[in-house]
């Protein structure tokens, strides 16, 4: 999967701590972008970048290359990602949106620019990663505007939005349904759950999804339950929804709307696509109950949000249908 180096939040600055700051986490994002792609079979990060990039200067005197060479050294961690993972150009010739990319060009803030990473981004549906220099790019969507040519040679000119990414709280906090969708294949995924077993494939995306919680706490799911057992019931109601919708939103199930919904007012309910499984909300324990489309009993089980929790069926959670 490519991403997208804009080159306009590069800046110069006279302050190399500050330069240190912006560059350290673009590393540190780069990286958990680069896990995150990786983790799924057959995919590739690329982390593209306009191909004078090295040479435009940080500082009066050093270049990007030269400074992160100088500051960090050549077996520094971030020296090395940095150095390592940056392909050019941001749209090879021979790519069949390279025409589209040459006459494209954009409007941010009033100022026209051609052949960047924004515009990159735009056109091939992805992400564009700033430098965290100004609070005009601490924000996870960019609004621009596109000029263009279409092939009778006419001007258009439309605003767009830009995926965007300066800090790696923009990823769990924007970016988690795309980045699913672009990488897990949900067309040929089939859920199943077994009790009995187990065993289930609901939760296809428990390590995508539990980046929301956070980057850094290796237990965050035993956290997160202890956190709950600790709160007043209408925080750990509000909490456990929270958490439960943006598991739904990346896994791409859909709210039960209709007949079904009005039986069952009292309960959250979401169908799971290429199953006859329907999950619903346990909102006391934080959990997910599984349900199928059929007279009752219908209740199969639950799973806990991380999938390694399992409760038998009751029969007095079915829905009506």
């Amino acid at each position: 999967m490519e991403f997208y180096f804009n080159e306009l939040s590069l800046n110069q600055t006279d302050d190399s701590e500050k330069a240190k700051t912006w560059f350290k986490e673009l590393a540190l994002t780069g990286r958990l972008l680069k896990q995150i792609v990786e983790s799924f079979d057959g995919n590739r990060f690329v982390f593209r970048r306009s191909e004078n990039f090295g040479t435009c200067n940080v500082t009066e005197s050093l270049n990007v290359i030269e400074f992160i060479q100088f500051e960090y050294g050549f077996s520094d961690p971030i020296s090395i990602f940095l150095l390592g993972i940056f392909d050019s150009p941001y749209i090879d010739s021979d790519d069949p949106d390279c025409s589209a990319y040459e006459y494209t060009n954009l409007v941010y803030e009033d100022n026209e620019y051609s052949a960047t990473g924004l515009a990159a981004a735009y056109l091939k549906d992805s992400i564009a990663l700033s430098l965290n220099t100004n609070e005009k790019w601490n924000n996870c969507n960019l609004n621009i505007t596109v000029r263009r040519f279409d092939e009778n040679n006419t001007e258009i000119v439309e605003n767009q939005t830009v995926r965007h990414i300066s800090v790696k709280n923009h990823i769990k906090d924007c970016h988690l349904p795309y980045l699913a969708d672009k990488l897990f294949d949900f067309e040929h995924h089939k859920p199943r759950f077994d009790f009995n077993t187990r065993t289930q494939t609901i939760l296809p995306l428990k390590e995508i999804y539990g980046l929301y919680l956070g980057f850094e706490t290796e237990n965050k799911w035993a956290e997160f339950y202890r956190n709950l057992a600790r709160m007043e019931q209408n925080e750990r109601v509000a909490k456990i929804r929270e958490i439960a919708r943006m598991i739904a939103g990346v896994q791409k199930w859909g709210e039960v709307t209709g007949n079904l919904k009005n039986r069952n007012e009292d309960r959250e309910l979401f169908y799971i696509p290429n199953s006859e499984f329907i999950a619903s909300i346990d909102i006391r324990h934080g959990d997910f109950e599984i349900l199928k489309h059929q007279n009752p009993p219908n209740h199969y089980g639950s799973i806990s949000f991380d999938g390694s929790r399992f409760k038998p069926a009751s029969n007095d959670h079915s829905i009506n249908v």
